[in-house]
């Protein structure tokens, strides 16, 4: 949220090649401390909410991390701000937790968020 502007023109952008975007995302800041600085004058913060689909916010808290979903940890609170797209009917937080790893010159690439253990079970 500290580049709201630059990630809601991101978002405008890529929408208008692909309209039909899932757009989730996750954030430290709860959604009523969010909705008030909007409410005080930054609109860029408000902007971005009207293009977010799924809103996962609160701060990850590692000692509730449950492993699975995909909020980071049990604090956090799944908001679901559009009706738009396929992820109304996805369980946030108990679906399994999946991961795709990309693997190549030395390096990895994760798209998702990889269960407990996956992390320290790859070769340094």
């Amino acid at each position: 949220m500290r580049q709201a502007s630059a990630l809601a023109n991101l978002v405008e952008k890529v929408r208008l090649q692909r309209p039909v975007l899932d757009v989730i995302c996750f954030t430290g800041y709860t959604m009523s401390a969010l909705l008030g600085r909007a409410a005080l004058g930054e609109s860029a913060i408000e902007r971005l909410l009207g293009q977010v689909d799924v809103l996962i916010d609160g701060p990850y808290i590692e000692a509730q991390n449950n492993g699975i979903g995909l909020r980071g940890s049990t604090n956090q609170v799944v908001h679901r701000l559009t009706e738009r797209g396929r992820l109304m009917a996805y369980d946030f937080e108990n679906a399994p937790r999946q991961v795709e790893i990309f693997v190549g010159d030395g390096q990895y690439l994760f798209t998702g968020i990889p269960p407990s253990g996956v992390l320290g079970s790859l070769p340094k």
